[in-house]
């Protein structure tokens, strides 16, 4: 029975890294197209809320900010809700920094003269 449960969790895990990629992905879409002073600034305000625990404010912050982005708020919306059981939870976290990494990952490729 231990067996089962094992075999549940490990399932589990893999179908919420997969989620968490997809939503780092669709995160890394939606912003894509801002100034990256712009993504400075909200993912400063972001991993402040995240530090401080308020999940709520990290909530509205990213939600305004999706949608002002009204043709990339769907798919982001998709993504997002397939998470938000979990966002009570101690996997609050790594759906935060999922979001956080996605806006990162978005910032432009400054070159370098070498």
């Amino acid at each position: 029975m231990d067996e089962n449960k094992i075999v549940l969790d490990e399932k589990y895990l893999e179908h919420f890294r997969e989620d968490l990629k997809k939503l780092r992905e669709t995160s890394k879409n939606v912003f894509a197209e801002q100034s990256d002073s712009y993504k400075q600034k909200l993912v400063y305000c972001l991993l402040n809320t995240i530090k401080s625990g308020d999940r709520e404010k990290f909530m509205s912050i990213l939600f305004k900010s999706v949608n002002a982005r009204k043709e990339k708020a769907k798919d982001f919306a998709e993504k997002f809700g397939k998470l938000q059981n979990l966002l009570k939870t101690k996997q609050f976290e790594d759906i935060a920094y999922a979001v956080v990494l996605g806006i990162m990952s978005s910032y432009k490729e400054t070159k370098t003269e070498g």
